[in-house]
């Protein structure tokens, strides 16, 4: 990859991370703290976790062209559709996910598990999220957006699961300990996007 367009890639990334800091403080735009603190985390990453800090920067730059794309107001209708349908049965990915920590397989095993219940609540969260009414209202005639911002949804979640399990550090969620596989991995895609 040229400089040119890795520096233009980290410049996305860094971009898309800040607006999702403003956004989450119901600004509509982002102010210098929000950069300085996506630029801090950015370093952070780049020093100590430099695969992860190369994931981090593709995927950004990635969700802020579809972002962009998508505008503001399509963006803000999917993310929260797709925040409500996820949490409605989040308590139950929760349970299932203790189960396979708390079960006897082994570590590799458990991985593998919790990746195939991740990619099924997924499936029904995709399918459902293409029912819902105001995903409909807002995406009619923009099918294939709405099926792109899906995939890039569900494969980036899916990506940092797998890529999180990889360290050696890795320990499936507990209920009691951890907010929920399924609220962390969408607090991540919204200080990614």
């Amino acid at each position: 990859m040229s400089l040119e367009k890795r520096i233009s890639t980290i410049r996305k990334a860094l971009h898309s991370s800040a607006e999702e800091k403003a956004l989450g403080e119901f600004k509509d735009s982002p102010e210098k703290k929000h950069y300085d603190e996506t630029i801090n985390f950015f370093r952070y990453l780049k020093d100590f976790e430099p695969e992860k800090f190369e994931l981090v920067v593709k995927i950004g730059a990635e969700g802020k062209e579809l972002k962009d794309e998508m505008g503001l107001e399509k963006y803000k209708i999917f993310m929260d559709s797709w925040d409500n349908i996820c949490s409605r049965d989040e308590a139950k990915l929760k349970v299932a996910g203790y189960q396979i920590e708390k079960s006897d397989m082994p570590l590799k095993v458990k991985q593998e598990e919790n990746i195939k219940l991740t990619e099924r609540f997924y499936d029904q969260k995709s399918e459902e999220i293409r029912r819902d009414q105001n995903i409909i209202n807002a995406f009619e005639g923009k099918e294939d957006l709405l099926n792109r911002a899906i995939l890039f949804t569900v494969s980036t979640a899916l990506k940092m699961l797998k890529f999180n399990q990889d360290e050696p550090k890795f320990k499936i969620l507990d209920q009691k300990e951890h907010e929920s596989l399924q609220t962390k991995i969408i607090k991540y895609l919204r200080r990614l996007n």
